[in-house]
């Protein structure tokens, strides 16, 4: 029997936060125990919580949440520097991604569509899940970390052009280059200008606000300025989550930086975030799939050894040591967000197996992924430390 949506909302709340505490007592990442929850109590087992509308809003809300905590989070001051380094990373990572799945697409026989929904799918990753599990394990703020996060904030721009992409393909009857340059050229522009103007009227409203004695409204000077260059990017085509992310990274200059983290964090991992990460397990009925277990495995199986494989390449290929590539190949597992984006855009020229299968692999993927990053992490690394200079 399923419950009404406010009670469901309350309910998938206390199971992602008794999930998350009962996963972090076996030292495992608190985001698994949030996904687990959603599974529990959604289709696949009691069946008795509803992706309800209440819930997709407030799960939205967790994601712009955790996007905002992943960008005050950065120091930025380490990835100025390298931000030519970890462009040429990605880029890499991402040629060999679509070598590879042009070459297993040609031989299994997959139209046009269904090669760059696997290829955009394969080439972007979770932010937001590596981005916890390494809070998680306290390991943010290490080089490994830092260097994997500087990697992760470059694939959003890739996950960005990659929408652009989709829906270029889907709606015409070839990819063509404009829309994609234009969708670049935008973002360039929107780092270029933002870092320069838009820290400077960050710097003199904080100030004042923190100067008239109103620490209280810091909160919500955070969300309106967030939402509103989160508004802006989605006028201008871009995803909304962008502009969100720009202005955690503007926030995080000004001097009241750790009163604006805490609030965040407060608020959004005490509500906002475990029920974005509780939803994704509400999303995929296991039951529903079973009859089609067969390619969904060979789906997930083709995923994740593409990511690794691709990613662990790239950066054997920038001289990191094979443990320090497993370490930042993990983050490259996960998939992104996005993701249910791009299948959503592109469900119309999808074969129904596909789009059972991504949607499959989102969830489980991300539920299993947090334990690879924490494998990896785990593992003591050689005397080569040139990748992380």
């Amino acid at each position: 029997m399923l419950l009404n949506p406010l009670l469901g909302l309350a309910l998938l709340l206390f199971g992602a936060k008794i999930g998350g505490i009962l996963f972090g007592k076996l030292k495992q990442p608190s985001v698994i125990g949030e996904l687990v929850a959603g599974i529990v109590l959604g289709p696949s087992l009691l069946a008795i919580v509803d992706t309800s509308s209440l819930i997709t809003e407030i799960s939205n809300l967790g994601l712009l949440f955790m996007i905002l905590l992943v960008s005050l989070s950065i120091d930025w001051k380490i990835l100025e520097g390298r931000a030519e380094r970890f462009s040429w990373m990605e880029l890499t990572r991402v040629i060999l991604v679509v070598i590879a799945v042009y070459a297993i697409g040609t031989v299994l026989g997959w139209n046009i569509y269904t090669m760059v929904v696997m290829g955009t799918v394969i080439a972007i990753a979770s932010t937001a899940i590596v981005a916890r599990t390494l809070t998680d394990m306290k390991l943010f703020g290490s080089a490994e970390g830092q260097t994997l996060i500087g990697l992760e904030v470059v694939d959003e721009v890739v996950a960005i052009v990659s929408v652009a992409i989709i829906a270029n393909v889907v709606g015409g009857s070839e990819i063509t280059l404009w829309p994609i340059l234009t969708t670049i050229f935008l973002v360039v522009g929107l780092f270029v200008v933002m870092g320069r103007v838009g820290f400077k009227f960050v710097k003199r409203a904080t100030g004042s606000i923190q100067k008239h004695g109103i620490d209280e409204a810091l909160f919500a000077f955070t969300l309106l300025f967030a939402f509103f260059l989160g508004s802006m990017t989605e006028g201008l085509n871009l995803a909304y989550v962008l502009g969100v992310f720009i202005a955690g990274m503007l926030l995080c200059r000004s001097a009241q930086h750790p009163i604006i983290t805490r609030k965040v964090k407060e608020i959004g991992e005490g509500f906002f975030i475990p029920i974005f990460f509780a939803s994704v397990g509400l999303s995929i009925n296991l039951f529903s799939a079973y009859d089609q277990i067969i390619p969904i495995l060979m789906i997930m199986g083709i995923v994740v050894g593409v990511k690794l494989v691709t990613a662990m390449t790239a950066f054997k290929m920038f001289h990191y040591n094979l443990s320090d590539a497993l370490k930042l190949s993990s983050g490259f597992v996960t998939l992104s967000e996005m993701t249910a984006v791009i299948v959503a855009v592109a469900v119309a020229k999808l074969d129904p197996v596909f789009y059972i299968g991504l949607i499959a692999s989102f969830v489980l993927i991300n539920a299993v992924s947090p334990l690879l990053i924490k494998f990896a992490f785990g593992r003591k690394s050689s005397a080569n430390r040139r990748g992380w200079s």
